[in-house]
């Protein structure tokens, strides 16, 4: 998964440097980024069945925070009227073995008290973002749309035997992304804050994050930062959340 991933990124996103100016042409930069998120993850999910229990993540399934891989690369460039491009893909996934506290309903089957259950959650995506960064004096603002596409997967099976229950979902969905970023003098130093939103129909989905980045004079760079993402869905491919992810990260990145 994650070598796709990989692929997935730098296929995208070098291949879009040409369509704007050739890699290495004056005004041209290319920023490649990776980074390792840990992130708790809490809320509930079910199906849209009426007989479901709502499970909670963090009471029931006994999930903990877990780390997650990142990457990205961003091309910006001086062509006038022509977006900056950015595409990113995750890994955003886990499996936890738990022993439940209440009987519980999933995709109408029943799991009894004290059962012991494998339970699994995927939110994958790649995206693609285009984005305009109109000035840069004090600071550097962005504003543009994402196109995200999730891979959605929440599952439960009883272990040792019994019918593994799984609801699977794909949406793309456009967002609204706005940024800014501002350096701090003669340090090299940086601060940063990105949100990337949506929401329709009862569902939403919102990416936030805050860093504190550092570029050295080789055009390496380290960043310290939180992200939290809330994921609403109201009958989305049989599915009812309100999960969320929140936790720490550091990248590793690199310029071009």
């Amino acid at each position: 998964m994650q070598r796709s991933l990989i692929a997935t990124v730098l296929c995208l996103g070098l291949g879009a440097a040409p369509g704007v100016y050739a890699i290495g042409a004056p005004g041209v930069d290319v920023n490649a980024k990776a980074y390792g998120w840990k992130a708790q993850p809490s809320g509930t999910f079910s199906t849209t069945d009426r007989n479901d229990t709502s499970v909670d993540v963090e009471d029931d399934l006994d999930f903990d925070s877990n780390r997650n891989n990142v990457f990205s690369v961003a091309v910006e460039h001086p062509v006038p009227l022509v977006p900056n491009v950015r595409v990113a893909a995750a890994g955003i996934s886990d499996e936890q073995d738990s022993t439940l506290r209440r009987q519980i309903t999933y995709n109408n089957q029943s799991f009894g008290t004290s059962s012991d259950i494998t339970s699994e959650y995927q939110l994958d995506y790649t995206e693609a973002t285009l984005y305009y960064a109109p000035w840069e004096i004090v600071a550097k603002p962005k504003i543009g749309i994402t196109a995200r596409r999730l891979d959605l997967k929440f599952a439960i099976e009883q272990r040792g035997g019994g019918n593994p229950q799984s609801v699977e979902a794909t949406q793309t969905l456009p967002m609204i992304h706005a940024g800014v970023r501002a350096d701090l003098p003669l340090t090299g130093l940086y601060v940063r804050g990105e949100a990337d939103a949506v929401s329709y129909d009862g569902n939403s989905l919102t990416d936030a994050t805050a860093a504190l980045g550092w570029r050295s004079d080789f055009n390496l760079g380290l960043e310290l930062g939180y992200r939290r993402m809330d994921l609403t869905l109201d009958d989305v491919s049989d599915i009812d959340a309100d999960f969320k992810l929140g936790g720490p990260f550091l990248s590793l990145s690199v310029a071009i």
